[in-house]
């Protein structure tokens, strides 16, 4: 297969991809060139990141939610799903489990709220977390990534401040879609209107100016959605500069 008159070897060997480059890659379908671009990716990655796999505990605070994401299992208006919130000493339990057990780091992952009582929740366990988990093995504590949905740039900064290790901060944030359309298809129902991919974006910057390292990514398969649209993702991905 060849774009251009350039072969698959040919256009894997480029330093800059065009927008066309990374169509033609994204829409291979032939196993040998499948395979080729996969030992591609791999040889890629594995020279800038290394060959080392990293232990995250994944703790799943809450699946309470205040919003309507369309593909969401757990979003508001699925009433069938059985609500929790883990307490307080549930969440210090597996982060200690964690911290003796050779994990550096954890996340906390719940469904979007917003309200006070649930930032400060978050607060104390966060402080309580890096409190109990400085030892000599983790002499800064337990890393902490946090998955909690779009917040203020004040709640980002008070999470920050109570986490005790703000440079071992980090956040996950998937902007979804770089396009319009796709992005208000998932994330808003008929006659709720209740995200903004611009809102969303602000608070990766937010993110970013308060220190947090910030992890986000897209949904491959989205109805409509085309190969174009992932190339425009690629290219918000560069934008953004995600860490």
């Amino acid at each position: 297969m060849k774009l251009n008159g350039n072969s698959l070897d040919e256009v894997l060997k480029k330093e800059t991809l065009s927008d066309e480059d990374i169509v033609f890659l994204l829409g291979l379908t032939d196993p040998e060139d499948c395979t080729k671009l996969q030992q591609a990716a791999y040889e890629t990655t594995t020279e800038l990141m290394g060959n080392k796999v990293y232990y995250r505990g994944l703790i799943e605070v809450s699946n309470v939610c205040t919003v309507d994401c369309r593909y969401c299992g757990i979003r508001k208006d699925n009433h069938v799903v059985s609500r929790y919130t883990l307490t307080k000493e549930e969440i210090l339990s597996a982060a200690l489990f964690a911290a003796e057990n050779g994990y550096g780091s954890i996340c906390l992952q719940a469904g979007e709220r917003n309200d006070p009582k649930f930032v400060s929740f978050i607060s104390e366990c966060l402080r309580e977390i890096h409190r109990k988990t400085v030892s000599k093995n983790l002499p800064n504590g337990l890393g902490i990534t946090l998955s909690l949905g779009d917040q203020t740039k004040d709640v980002y900064e008070e999470w920050a401040q109570a986490s005790g290790n703000r440079k071992n901060l980090r956040y996950l944030a998937r902007f979804e879609s770089s396009n319009h359309e796709l992005f208000d298809f998932l994330h808003n129902v008929p006659h709720k209107k209740s995200k903004q991919l611009e809102h969303r974006l602000q608070c990766l910057q937010w993110l970013k100016e308060c220190g947090y390292q910030v992890g986000t990514g897209v949904m491959i398969g989205i109805p409509g959605q085309t190969l174009k649209d992932l190339c425009a993702d690629i290219r918000l991905f560069q934008n953004l500069k995600p860490t």
